[in-house]
């Protein structure tokens, strides 16, 4: 049985994303590359916010400037009224996470043939599946396999694949 389709990094951008700024994690069969996303959602209410913050209104003329709220003097109370709407924000990015995307990564220098890369990956996103209830959401999580795990079993895979996620703190 395939993992659902929340659950599956497809895009070649969000494998390259979690290579690039993910954190890395080897086995001896595994790379695993972990990366915390956030919801999509709070980001753009983020850059509303931050949009609001650099301009601000002109009540005696009407216009909207840019100015930065730093140039001119803020009373106290809009100054703790903006870090609690800071603070509010920053606790709904930490509350509204994504689900737990999972991706496979296998060269062909695993092997040459599309049959033994193709049962390697059912045998690993199987695992997955099986470790999917007991994952934290909000990760991307790409398995890199290496040439080494051709000749393994599923026993090992998994025991490998739960000693990785446990040191990456995503179970």
């Amino acid at each position: 049985m395939a993992l659902a389709k929340v659950n599956r990094l497809r895009h070649w951008r969000d494998f390259q994303v979690a290579y690039q700024q993910g954190k890395r994690y080897s086995g001896n069969f595994f790379t695993l590359f972990k990366l915390r996303q956030f919801s999509p959602k709070n980001k753009s209410q983020n850059k509303h916010q931050n949009k609001s913050q650099d301009k601000f209104q002109d009540k005696s003329q009407g216009k909207l400037q840019n100015q930065p709220l730093s140039d001119s003097p803020a009373p106290p109370l809009v100054k703790s009224l903006d870090n609690l709407v800071e603070k509010s924000l920053e606790k709904s990015a930490e509350e509204i996470l994504l689900p737990t995307k999972i991706g496979v990564s296998i060269s062909q220098k695993v092997s040459k043939k599309a049959v033994i890369r193709n049962r390697l990956k059912r045998q690993i996103l199987a695992i997955c599946q099986n470790l999917l209830p007991k994952l934290v959401p909000g990760f991307r999580l790409v398995i890199v396999v290496k040439p080494r795990a051709v000749g393994c079993n599923y026993e090992d895979f998994l025991r490998e694949l739960s000693q990785l996620l446990t040191q990456a703190q995503v179970i």
